[in-house]
């Protein structure tokens, strides 16, 4: 309620760096992540049924052989080597693959919102949406590669914890595939669990699995070896990153420092700490309760004018102080407040947040532990009551960022060491080709599991 709706598609925004190449391949060892075609079925189901031409249910065999041959027309093969950094490779399945994800991403996320991304349209700079997801693809595929190579100039080694991780990587994969696959056998009916004895049901786990996991690499133009390798890369970077930002690493952030850097964040974003109890007008009132504005007027006929209920609560809580005015205000605010936010429960603003005209200027003109009231917003009035700061409860979000920030510096700084220059990677590559060909083939794979 606090905060203004703002009605708007999603645009495709690409964060290039660490974090936004290495964030895939995290979860997708744990079997934590939503399936890729399962999530992307609604918006295919809905998009093939439309088209008047028949998608074939079977998936070319050239594909299979080698999928990045298949979609570059033989250009690149699964395995090419197209960079080196240091003595590390980067392939050409690793590239296309972060490329092939970023797209996916975008889809499903314009589905999610109503709209469908269109990849041959163009940035507001003019630059093609295929040309930004293939810059992706190849700043992640070498970050992934410079973190591994750091790692090795550093003399890094993966924890036992990783190196078995990786070592069973493909296991865990399938297994996680073909237990999804198998819970949802059982929730549509086709199988019933009695009718397999644990070795059965685990050898029907990893045979499905594995052809859904197969798949799945052909969706993502990835191949097996590129997506071990990849996750590789990432286990190492990680490594890299915790020796140089934990507790001893060179980059590590002192008490002190990060103090520092927390009063900064408060400085510069203006935070505050507050709590408010909405006394809604009846358009607002209305809308909450799905009652036209003449019909909550009616029923309240009797009920005090939201402008006099406010009023006086702030003046009943005005006459108290310190803990006996917090407890008295969570009181009210569960007996009155329609901001949506949880009675007690003390928010954090910035002067950047989308807020209701008068809010958060009503809050910072008070000092902690004082009371206020706002005039009349579009919404009501608020009675609001600033809350102590609490510096310690930006800790970990102020650290994360200055991790991210510098990590992804160092990575900037380390790239340019190396000389990489992203226009010579795969320049001769078609990427509007690649991407016909990659969502055709998409198409495919989703009739061929259906």
């Amino acid at each position: 309620m606090i905060r203004k709706t703002i009605a708007s598609f999603l645009v495709l925004s690409m964060v290039l760096g660490l974090t936004a190449c290495s964030g895939g391949q995290q979860t997708s060892e744990t079997g934590n992540e939503t399936d890729t075609q399962e999530a992307a079925s609604g918006e295919e189901t809905e998009s093939t049924e439309s088209e008047e031409e028949e998608v074939p249910a079977e998936i070319p065999q050239e594909a299979k052989e080698d999928v990045i041959a298949y979609l570059t027309d033989g250009a690149y093969a699964s395995g090419d080597v197209v960079l080196n950094v240091g003595e590390t490779a980067v392939t050409a399945d690793e590239i296309l693959y972060q490329a092939a994800y970023q797209y996916y991403q975008a889809s499903y996320y314009y589905y999610q919102y109503g709209s469908e991304f269109d990849v041959n349209g163009t940035t507001e700079d003019g630059q093609t949406y295929t040309d930004l997801l293939m810059e992706y693809g190849k700043d992640s595929a070498c970050a992934n590669a410079m973190g591994r190579e750091k790692a090795r100039e550093m003399g890094i080694e993966l924890s036992e914890e990783d190196a078995k991780s990786l070592a069973s990587y493909y296991d865990n994969r399938i297994k996680a595939y073909g237990q999804n696959q198998w819970e949802s056998a059982l929730a549509d009916g086709s199988i019933k669990e009695e009718d397999f004895s644990d070795e059965e049901k685990q050898a029907w786990i990893m045979e499905k699995g594995a052809d859904y996991y197969n798949n799945d690499l052909l969706y993502l133009s990835n191949t097996k070896d590129g997506d071990s390798a990849s996750y590789e890369k990432y286990l190492y970077t990680t490594a890299l990153e915790s020796s140089l930002f934990d507790e001893g690493g060179e980059y590590a952030l002192t008490p002190e420092a990060l103090e520092e850097k927390v009063q900064k964040y408060i400085d510069d974003n203006g935070v505050i700490w507050g709590r408010c109890i909405l006394f809604p007008n009846p358009e607002t009132a209305a809308s909450q309760g799905g009652e036209t504005e003449e019909e909550t007027e009616t029923a309240d006929e009797n009920a005090p004018d939201f402008k006099e209920q406010a009023l006086e609560v702030y003046d009943e809580l005005s006459a108290m102080a310190g803990d006996a005015l917090s407890q008295a205000f969570t009181e009210k605010q569960t007996e009155f407040d329609k901001s949506g936010y949880p009675a007690g429960e003390v928010q954090r603003y910035t002067s950047s947040d989308s807020l209701v005209d008068g809010y958060y200027s009503g809050l910072a003109a008070l000092q902690p532990g004082q009371l206020g009231i706002t005039d009349e917003t579009d919404y009501g009035y608020f009675v609001l009551l600033r809350e102590a700061d609490d510096p310690d409860s930006l800790k970990e979000t102020v650290s994360s960022s200055y991790r991210t920030e510098t990590f992804s510096g160092l990575f900037g700084e380390w790239l340019e060491e190396y000389g990489i220059e992203y226009s010579q990677i795969m320049a001769d590559l078609d990427a509007g080709a690649f991407f016909e060909k990659l969502i055709s083939l998409q198409k495919i794979i989703q009739a061929a599991q259906s």
